[in-house]
């Protein structure tokens, strides 16, 4: 039987083998199959190694897709937690009725509006404007002119104030409070355009330097405020207080302390001291002529630009 020609290529194999192959057909057919064996062991090895490699990757795929879905979702839960936080909601368009006092009112109406995209409650500026009622009833003054002096230039650093001071601090540390302003009827231009300012420059204390700090003065003691309103004009305001610090003595005309947001006196939180502009946001201003205050009895700090 002539010799059986094969054009297989016997890599790897010994040279005799390889000649001897070439002689015997059967040989030549066996080292064939062995070799092509050998070849299919290790495509299989590759491709199992290949395999082993895609399902890795893959499997670090699907981590990351795991992490950024998680990602996504924190996002979007903290999203709908602020969205919640900050939504005013729907108030029906009704009078807000003042049992002290006759006050020429927005609507609530237009209260939920103006105070729209900001964590302002309507029912804690309602329970301020009720607050200044009362006060100015006991001092025979029944009737109180309030208008509304939202701003949206001032409204807007407002907000970005807060989410600042929410990011540093914590939502729980914000300290959104309502707080009252006393001040002449020259300001109220000045206020109403500007917002209340940190004195300096051509702004100043109208009585001291600041017994507590060199800043914008509030109080949440209606009676107090209008002490200083000098039977003119008392604001309502939002603000932001932070963290404070209180002062067991006077600072006069001192900046803020290292670590905090906002001063307070020591005799129980009766007056506030702000240092950053856009912590503070007018909301109402109510015409308070012929509230007395012969009888607050307040001396110290001064609630003015």
């Amino acid at each position: 039987t002539p010799p059986l020609k094969t054009s297989v290529t016997l890599r790897g194999t010994h040279p005799r083998l390889v000649n001897l192959a070439q002689s015997d057909g059967a040989l030549a057919r066996l080292l064939a199959e062995q070799w092509s064996e050998e070849a299919r062991e290790r495509d299989d090895a590759t491709m199992a190694l290949q395999l082993q490699l895609a399902e890795k990757e893959e499997a670090e795929r699907r981590k990351e897709e795991r992490k950024a879905a998680a990602a996504a979702a924190a996002a979007a839960a903290a999203a709908a937690a602020a969205a919640q936080h900050y939504h005013v909601p729907a108030v029906p368009q009704r009078p807000i009725l003042l049992k002290n006092a006759s006050l020429a009112l927005p609507t609530t109406g237009e209260l939920a509006k103006a105070l729209e995209g900001t964590t302002i409650a309507t029912v804690d500026v309602i329970a301020a404007l009720k607050s200044v009622s009362k006060e100015v009833k006991r001092n025979d003054v029944h009737a109180v002119p309030v208008r509304l002096v939202v701003r949206a230039e001032l409204k807007e650093r407002f907000i970005r104030a807060y989410n600042s001071l929410a990011t540093k601090r914590g939502l729980d540390n914000v300290n959104l409070a309502i707080g009252f302003h006393g001040t002449s009827a020259d300001r109220l231009s000045g206020i109403e355009r500007k917002g209340l300012v940190v004195p300096g420059g051509q702004v100043a204390h109208a009585t001291d330097s600041g017994y507590y700090g060199n800043g914008i003065y509030l109080t949440p003691i209606v009676r107090y405020a209008i002490s200083y309103a000098r039977g003119q004009l008392l604001f309502i305001c939002a603000v932001l207080r932070g963290r404070w610090f209180t002062c067991s003595t006077r600072i006069d005309g001192g900046v803020l302390t290292k670590g905090y947001d906002s001063h307070e006196a020591a005799d129980g939180g009766g007056e506030w001291v702000i240092f950053n502009q856009d912590h503070v946001l007018p909301l109402y201003v109510c015409d308070v002529g012929g509230a007395s205050d012969s009888d607050s009895g307040n001396s110290g700090s001064e609630y003015d630009e």
